[in-house]
């Protein structure tokens, strides 16, 4: 009249979970150590859709440094793949978006030579800067020092010297910090005496 009794264990394996982290900016100069996340995983993996590379892709926090390509384009997508444990068969995978942000460029412009009377008007240009600003080893004025053609009048010191130095600096766009400079030389003519 006794029953038979048996039991099993019925273990369940839990899917994989993946996440690549949230959005990120970076300076085109840098690489970035990426804050991925996985659970339940055999193994990970991470891909680029663009020409970069990673310094280990198959643990969680590689480090990625943007390619060339990446740079010019601006953008590149990198792709966390977490594997499942049998007999769970199907990754999970979450995609998250690097944006590289350019390094400034500044150009003063070519040196050129005035008249002492005359004033001069900048011919700079700047890329990526979030501004610029004009500044001079001299003693002359800008008519407005944080525009590109700005004008600048030779002070008294410029003209007794001959030359002045016109400094450009591009201020960087967060999140890079450095900024660009560069100078050009303008000569002063003297006038004439008779």
């Amino acid at each position: 009249g006794s029953p038979a009794i048996d039991t099993m264990l019925l273990t369940i394996q839990l899917l994989p979970l993946a996440d690549a982290g949230p959005d990120f900016t970076i300076c085109e100069d840098a690489t970035y150590t990426l804050p991925g996340s996985a659970q339940n995983q055999s193994s990970v993996i991470w891909t680029t859709t663009g020409d970069g590379t990673f310094n280990n892709n198959t643990i969680l926090g590689a480090e990625y440094t943007p390619g060339a390509g990446d740079i010019a384009n601006g953008t590149v997508y990198l792709i966390l793949e977490s594997t499942a444990t049998l007999p769970c068969g199907s990754p999970a995978i979450d995609t998250m978006q690097l944006t590289i942000q350019l390094l400034p460029l500044a150009d003063a412009g070519p040196d050129f030579t005035i008249c002492e009377d005359a004033t001069y008007t900048l011919p700079g240009s700047a890329q990526n800067q979030s501004s610029v600003l004009w500044t001079t080893t001299g003693d002359g004025s800008f008519d407005d020092a944080t525009i590109l053609g700005a004008e600048y009048t030779p002070g008294a010191n410029d003209i007794a010297n001959g030359t002045v130095y016109l400094i450009l600096e591009s201020t960087a766009t967060l999140p890079c910090g450095s900024p660009a400079i560069d100078t050009m030389l303008l000569t002063i003519q003297l006038l004439p005496l008779a």
